[in-house]
């Protein structure tokens, strides 16, 4: 066994068997860095973009709401009436799915859960102004 040790297949056998084991080594920790990548973009999309976006479905349904009433405002015609109103439902129910898709699982910070609360206090006063019937999500509360 001496012998063997001193020639230079064991040596080339024993440097290979090294870098294989490092190899190793790097693609375990390269899949490890991979989960926890994964892990960190999750939680990133979770909670910061999914929230914007819900966010922003909602306010561009405020905006096209509020961009039909005024051409109803200015019309003054029934046709539009009639032809609108559906649409405005149709946005009406889907800031209020985004908004309960938000709020208040999406609130991240103790800032924002204020204003929140102060967005859902005003829709609730809203929706009693106007003879809404009180909502089960989350604005309902």
């Amino acid at each position: 066994m001496g012998g063997f040790a001193q020639t230079v297949r064991f040596k080339i056998i024993l440097s290979l068997g090294a870098c294989l084991i490092l190899m190793m080594a790097n693609g375990l920790s390269g899949i490890n860095g991979l989960a926890r990548l994964n892990s960190n973009m999750r939680d990133s999309y979770t909670g910061a973009v999914l929230p914007v976006a819900q966010l922003s479905d909602a306010r561009a349904s405020s905006l096209n709401i509020r961009a039909r009433l005024r051409r109803i405002e200015v019309t003054r015609s029934p046709e539009d009436v009639a032809q609108s109103s559906p649409d405005i439902q149709g946005d009406l129910a889907t800031i209020e799915s985004q908004w309960s898709a938000y709020y208040p699982s999406g609130v991240s910070s103790e800032q924002e859960r204020v204003v929140a609360d102060q967005i859902a206090a005003s829709h609730r006063r809203r929706s009693r102004s106007m003879g809404m019937p009180p909502r089960t999500g989350p604005c309902g509360r």
